[in-house]
């Protein structure tokens, strides 16, 4: 009977090691899946990213085109008159001077331009084109004609990666085209409305080399997870065989240790206080590593194997739980002849006589040193990510800072002002960390910006202006796909928002601001009064000041305006 009853325990624990092994090689397949396909994500992101500042550029041009109601340039053989614009009245036009010049709408000029663009280089290839032609060279491809499909549909943008010129592989982006007002002047009569789908901008950029690189950063994820594999494939074979031997040893115990027997990593032990007299089961021993035919079971071997800076505590818990009748549970440490140290959880309860003496205490011990090691792995692995959040956006602001120098230091000295302001205003670590990380590249959105514009040293047209002002949503449209810890794409999407609602670009009210991008405006503004500026001399810490004190409430938030003028006027506060 003893030996079926063996025979079925070693069935039930290789069943269940079985088991395990497969559910680790789940787990393990899960993760490197997961790696491999965050790591294309990214790397799609990127490429989205690198498609969009190129469209966007196109887009500034048709927008001034447009703005302008088209251009006049002299008429040559590489720009003749638009056979296509015919229709207009004064599409060509003769100066006084006798020069003739022939309009040049804003389709013509971005299609000359991706020719421009097509001569010196090759690889990246720019279109502009449309389901309704009216250029044969406008004529969409396939892809593009599906693109065109998506838009009338409600898309606004369409990427993929398609083979093209043979088996080249390209990353292909598309922008759908509304019609405007200003595009009704050349488009009216093809029957177009304003808001109808004009057509679309796309832009081609090879993707082959960057494909070859991201598979081999592949290789070493794939190796890592294999490496892990195999390490807890052989930990799960080991702690088999070893199992199997434990339990072909507890059949002569009772039935509570062979209960406690069955749980992995955990041994027990039972104290006769009246006989004085302890016992351990095979796993303590195997926990404490100590040879059950060289040592007795006691006390003191217990508390030698114990941690020394943790055997008063254990000692104090089990004489406490003595004289309060309680139950308890602890985690202390073991350390090993080798130095080693292990961690364990150790639970224990007593019963007692009428008269309240102690008779018999009984425990387990649960060797928790994998949970433990997992914890801290865990940890460290949450602080390489967090590493590598702080990098990614180092990186940003360091991108930005070799387009346009004053932007970064501009955002430097925010992020310096945002973080005082919110430790004063004593936030919690998480947001603290989120601001400072969110002022870094707040102005990210400039990076679309054309540079004569962000360092002209005199003041802004309107259009100009206009352009600045869609900073903010350009830089959320560049970070808002990233998996940020904290609402940084909020930040630099609302740091121009005002309390009263005044502020752009989505004209948001107080608590509609995130608290973030509260103290980042307040920051701002005080930074970009006291610096000075391309177009003129700072103003001084006193006017700005000023400023946020009169607009308190108004335009700021009024406690992240309170604790500014306190490092200010308390605190010392520079940049």
């Amino acid at each position: 009977m003893e030996s079926i009853q063996t025979e079925y325990q070693a069935y039930r624990s290789k069943r269940s090691s079985y088991i395990l092994i497969a559910a680790w090689t789940f787990a393990v397949g899960l993760s490197l899946s997961w790696d491999l396909y965050e790591m294309r994500v990214h790397h799609s992101n990127v490429m989205l990213s690198q498609a969009r500042g190129i469209v966007f550029n196109d887009l500034e041009y048709r927008l001034w085109n447009a703005g302008h109601g088209g251009v006049y340039v002299p008429i040559t053989e590489k720009t003749p008159p638009n056979p296509y614009l015919s229709h207009i009245p004064e599409r060509d036009i003769t100066t006084t001077s006798g020069k003739k010049l022939t309009l040049v709408n804003p389709a013509y000029m971005v299609r000359q331009k991706n020719e421009l663009k097509s001569k010196f280089s090759n690889d990246i290839l720019g279109h502009i084109t449309s389901l309704k032609l009216k250029r044969p060279e406008n004529r969409p491809d396939t892809w593009e004609t599906d693109a065109l499909k998506a838009f009338e549909k409600g898309e606004t943008e369409v990427s993929s990666i398609e083979e093209m010129h043979g088996d080249r592989l390209y990353f292909r982006y598309m922008q759908r085209l509304l019609v405007e007002k200003s595009c009704l002047k050349c488009h009216e009569y093809q029957g177009y409305k304003i808001g109808d789908v004009r057509g679309g901008l796309s832009v081609s950029i090879p993707f082959d080399s960057k494909w070859v690189a991201l598979q081999k950063n592949y290789y070493p994820v794939i190796a890592g997870h294999s490496l892990l594999w195999f390490l807890g494939f052989s930990g799960l074979l080991f702690a088999t065989r070893i199992q199997l031997r434990t339990e072909r040893k507890t059949d002569k115990y009772m039935q509570g240790l062979n209960e406690a027997q069955k749980i992995s990593h955990i041994g027990s032990w039972e104290l006769d206080l009246v006989k004085n007299k302890l016992e351990w089961s095979d796993e303590i021993y195997r926990i404490f590593e100590i040879d059950q035919n060289k040592v007795d079971a006691s006390y003191e071997a217990f508390l030698d194997a114990t941690h020394p800076d943790d055997r008063e505590f254990v000692n104090t818990a089990y004489k406490e739980s003595l004289e309060n009748r309680k139950p308890y549970d602890i985690v202390h440490r073991l350390q090993m002849a080798d130095g080693r140290v292990k961690h364990v959880k150790e639970h224990c309860k007593s019963t007692y006589a009428p008269d309240g003496t102690p008779l018999i205490s009984i425990g387990t011990v649960q060797d928790i040193t994998p949970q433990v090691e997992s914890e801290k792995a865990l940890h460290k692995s949450l602080e390489l990510v967090q590493t590598s959040l702080e990098e990614t956006i180092a990186a940003i602001s360091k991108a930005i800072e070799a387009r346009d120098p004053y932007t970064a230091g501009h955002q430097r000295r925010v992020a310096k002002l945002s973080t005082a302001i919110a430790l004063e205003m004593e936030l919690n670590e998480h947001q603290i960390e989120g601001i400072h990380m969110g002022a870094t590249i707040h102005d990210i959105g400039k990076i679309s910006m054309p540079a004569e514009i962000l360092s002209k040293p005199t003041k802004l047209t309107e259009l100009e202006y206009s352009m600045i002002q869609t900073h903010s949503e350009k830089g959320w449209e560049i970070l808002k796909d990233i998996k940020f810890p904290w609402p940084v794409a909020d930040i630099a999407h609302q740091h121009h928002e005002h309390i009263n609602g005044g502020g752009y670009p989505q004209g948001l009210k107080g608590d509609e601001i995130c608290i973030e991008a509260r103290i980042v405006t307040v920051a701002d503004v005080v930074e970009a009064m006291v610096s000075d500026r391309p177009y003129r001399a700072g103003l001084g810490v006193e006017a700005a000041l000023n400023e946020i004190q009169i607009n308190r409430g108004i335009k700021f938030d009024e406690h992240a305006v309170d604790a500014c003028l306190t490092l200010f006027k308390e605190k010392g506060f520079t940049f």
